[in-house]
């Protein structure tokens, strides 16, 4: 008897451990993650502003027949617009809406650059995307545009009372008014090589200037009772190569890469002469039997 009770009581505890076990357990309860609080978004970083002493009117260094104006807005953007008279009846206007200023590398650049010829009072869009820039210096703005529309490779543009143009000048295509200014007779020549074409004359007192192009190279033809050397020519460039040729008796000074003139001064008596040929593009001047037409033809 005691030994069937015992059995029970074992059976009793064993199916209650097993009752124990088959309860399900409780999973712990899990708390939602919080999700990382958003940075707030960074301001782009403002553009450079265009410096105010870049602002104003330019003039293209050597014939004085370009004109750049660079015009500042409020929230420190520039716009600028170029006017090129490339004869008495053609003129090129140039439009960049947005410069972009650079301190680094000293330049303003652009893109979306419009070009629009106006020739003999009708308008024409040359083009809608030009892309170039200028590069600053201490006393320049030298510009490089993309497209063969420019005059030459480069062109460099100086303040009106700067290095480059001698002031007053007097634009003119009347020959007789700007001998008159400059009280200066000058004969240029009457079939210059490479199919320039005479397009204006500039004068002030004891100055006369002619300037001849043909659409791509630019040839200035100066005479002066009053001005020699650099000061009369404007051609502040840097060259490889200086020497002197000897034409007609006369000793003209050259520079340019040694093969080709890009400056030749000379004088005769108390007159002073200047050539200028592409000035700044050392390597795509004058041969010298180019210059010696050139010279023959002015005297």
């Amino acid at each position: 008897m005691k030994k069937a009770f015992s059995v029970l009581l074992t059976m009793s505890v064993l199916l209650a451990g097993c009752a124990a076990k088959e309860e399900p357990v409780e999973e712990p309860v899990q708390e939602p993650a919080e999700e990382p609080a958003e940075e707030p978004a960074q301001e782009p970083e403002a553009a450079p502003e265009v410096p105010e002493e870049l602002c104003g009117t330019w003039y293209e260094q050597i014939a004085g027949r370009g004109r750049l104006t660079i015009t500042r807005s409020e929230d420190g953007t520039a716009s600028a617009a170029i006017d090129w008279a490339s004869s008495a009846f053609e003129t090129n206007h140039w439009v960049m809406e947005t410069l972009n200023y650079s301190p680094e590398t000293a330049t303003l650049d652009y893109t979306g650059g419009r070009l629009t010829r106006i020739k003999e009072g009708e308008e024409e869009v040359v083009y809608l995307d030009g892309a170039g820039s200028f590069d600053i210096t201490e006393d320049a703005l030298v510009w490089h545009d993309g497209y063969a529309e420019v005059p030459g490779d480069t062109v460099t543009f100086v303040r009106e009372a700067g290095v480059g143009i001698p002031n007053p000048w007097t634009e003119t295509d009347d020959i007789e008014e700007a001998e008159a200014i400059a009280g200066v007779v000058i004969h240029g020549p009457d079939y210059p090589p490479r199919e320039l074409e005479l397009v204006g004359y500039m004068a002030m007192p004891g100055t006369f200037s002619e300037t001849f192009t043909n659409g791509t190279d630019t040839l200035v033809i100066r005479k002066s009772t009053v001005a020699q050397g650099q000061e009369l020519s404007g051609d502040f460039n840097e060259y490889s190569t200086s020497w002197t040729q000897s034409i007609k008796g006369l000793s003209v000074e050259c520079r340019g890469d040694g093969k080709t003139l890009n400056e030749g001064i000379f004088h005769v008596d108390d007159e002073y002469w200047a050539l200028l040929f592409n000035p700044g593009e050392e390597g795509n001047g004058l041969t010298p039997d180019e210059l010696n037409t050139i010279i023959n033809c002015m005297q």
